[in-house]
């Protein structure tokens, strides 16, 4: 009894304090195309890789920071630690237990290799476009409802963001992919996913060949 009290605590809060939000996709109708979405483990967190013009054409300022990119990254965890430059015991720690900033990073890159750290998703018109929803929410915005990027100079193919919500043990890099993935339409619940490695067990056994593929 005291597990299932605590189960359902851990499914309100987790609910509650999870921004940004999953969006629910809105049936458009008869679906003719098929598009790819790669979810790739970083071994300790995962992000999403999806063709960048698909994101470019709703968010022109990620074709002027990335022209030339063909696939965009996109990832999201906590301020301090995801911009540091290796993963320290303390901050690591802290961010987990203490709701801390959270920042989105973005990295050009080049159509990822099936392996055993990552995997493709198919989807269609409607599930695409709410993946696509969902990441551009999860900019933070500037007055103008401009992307804000962090004083980070990250090279030229990479760049963070400021993020919606808070990062800590109920809100992390792994759950905000399983709520990209719910946003996609496919049946997942968010607190159930907390390691990089349960997310690929999940999106692996999903995996298939996409037939009629646009990227």
């Amino acid at each position: 009894m005291k597990h299932t009290y605590w189960l359902a605590l851990l499914i309100i809060l987790s609910g509650c304090a999870g921004s940004p939000h999953a969006i629910v996709p809105t049936d458009s109708g008869k679906q003719t195309t098929t598009h790819k979405a790669y979810i790739y483990s970083h071994g300790w967190h995962t992000s999403i890789i999806l063709p960048a013009q698909a994101v470019q054409e709703k968010e022109p300022a990620l074709r002027q920071r990335f022209p030339h990119a063909t696939y965009l990254g996109f990832g999201w965890g906590d301020e301090d630690v995801y911009q540091a430059d290796e993963t320290r015991f303390w901050p690591s720690t802290q961010a987990i237990l203490l709701p801390t900033r959270a920042v989105l990073h973005v990295v050009a890159t080049h159509k990822p290799k099936l392996d055993k750290h990552t995997a493709l998703l198919c989807l269609n018109d409607t599930q695409q476009q709410s993946l696509t929803d969902y990441i551009l929410s999860s900019f933070a915005r500037d007055s103008q409802q401009s992307i804000i990027p962090t004083a980070l100079n990250d090279g030229e193919n990479s760049q963070f963001y400021d993020a919606q919500g808070t990062y800590y043990f109920l809100n992390t890099c792994n759950t905000w992919t399983a709520k990209a993935l719910a946003s996609a339409g496919l049946d997942i619940s968010p607190v159930f996913y907390p390691t990089a490695s349960q997310m690929m067990h999940f999106v692996k056994s999903l995996e298939q060949t996409c037939p009629k593929s646009q990227e």
